[in-house]
């Protein structure tokens, strides 16, 4: 539950700064979390831990000041390499406006039509059990590409948009809202140039006040870029772990954060083994003095990049040549933050340079021998 990293705009959304939540204890963080939406966020984080991705979860957080603020989370898991999730890579947003807005719209409907136009979300109600229109936003011009006054024409102009794979989307949202009285669905729509756009619709029953279903109220969002970053995520993370170079990030101190499978079989260490040790006392071979290694942090510190060859031992003992680049991450206050190694074995190399050397050196005696056979005749 510890922060490995956060963001200033994450920091800024729960009124902490970044160095106060990595340094903020595991049952700190987790304690963040609103008290009574323990039951809704916990089993959230569970589904990643279990290797599940999870596009959008809304609960509360009470920030340092107190207040409360609702976020949206999406997340993804973080494998080594033996398949097991260590970190969780997530993303929030700060949806406290939007959830007040919901709130207007459950306590009144004068106030819904004032304010939800407003809004990028659709926000639509409905009859029951006929499932005529009785208000929709006009978001849902942006958001679809249609015209506000075909969606009051009733249920048909919905099934119109969504994506033909996904037909039955919109009678299976009324069957859970029958049977629990809410229901979300994410689902593609196709607007009429023939973009394909992905919403989330989030729908719950209204009843009267003698407990009688009365109609459907329902937000739809445009989950697209939502969708498109968690896409982005899931690739960079991929492609970091499918690299043939070895890399290695560690913070500001130098302690190992990750490292990929890469970097497990050039040195032997697991993800598990390497995680917050410094990388000297794992490989370092004791071929170069502190100076060295001290003009190495001098450089980085100063937010260069460091490139170099060196050698290095593996964890079974035995010595590998690496050429090895070290660059800088920066936060958005142009502070360093981690430090990014990428690393290539290079020791069948070096020893074929050695050996072609080697090879010169003596096709360079040779000809010397020979000259001087050639005068001594």
């Amino acid at each position: 539950g510890g922060y490995t990293y956060a963001n200033p705009i994450h920091a800024e959304v729960l009124g902490y700064t970044v160095d106060e939540l990595m340094d903020m204890p595991a049952e700190q963080a987790m304690g963040m979390i609103h008290p009574e939406d323990m039951m809704v966020a916990l089993p959230v984080y569970q589904r990643v831990i279990n290797g599940e991705s999870v596009t959008r979860a809304e609960f509360r957080m009470v920030r340092k000041d107190g207040a409360t603020v609702w976020v949206l989370l999406t997340a993804v898991p973080i494998r080594n390499e033996q398949g097991q999730v260590t970190q969780i890579m997530g993303m929030t947003r700060d949806i406290t406006d939007r959830k007040r807005t919901e709130a207007a719209l459950l306590h009144s409907e004068t106030l819904m039509r004032e304010v939800l136009d407003s809004v990028e979300d659709v926000v639509w109600s409905i009859t029951i059990p006929d499932s005529k229109p009785l208000y929709v936003s006009s978001a849902v011009q942006t958001i679809t590409g249609r015209s506000i006054e075909e969606f009051y024409t009733g249920a048909p102009i919905w099934r119109k948009v969504v994506h033909p794979q996904h037909a039955d989307a919109l009678d299976e949202i009324e069957r859970e809202v029958a049977a629990t009285g809410w229901s979300e669905r994410e689902f593609p729509i196709l607007r009429p140039d023939g973009e394909m756009r992905w919403v989330s619709v989030r729908a719950w029953l209204v009843r009267d006040a003698d407990g009688r279903p009365q109609r459907i109220v329902g937000i739809a969002s445009d989950v697209t870029d939502d969708r498109k970053t968690q896409e982005l995520l899931e690739l960079r993370y991929s492609a970091l772990e499918a690299t043939a170079n070895a890399i290695m990030i560690a913070d500001r101190n130098g302690y190992i954060q990750w490292v990929n499978p890469a970097f497990t079989r050039m040195t032997g260490y697991s993800l598990e083994e390497a995680r917050g040790k410094n990388p000297n006392a794992l490989v370092r071979s004791g071929f170069y003095d502190d100076e060295f290694y001290s003009v190495m942090w001098d450089t980085i510190l100063a937010g260069q990049v460091w490139m170099g060859r060196l050698t290095n031992r593996r964890k079974d003992g035995t010595l590998y040549t690496e050429e090895q680049t070290i660059t800088p991450v920066r936060n958005s206050a142009g502070e360093i933050t981690h430090f990014i190694a990428v690393k290539q074995d290079v020791t069948e190399r070096e020893r074929t340079e050695q050996l072609l050397l080697e090879h010169e050196r003596l096709k360079s005696r040779f000809r010397r021998e020979q000259e001087q056979n050639f005068l001594i005749v």
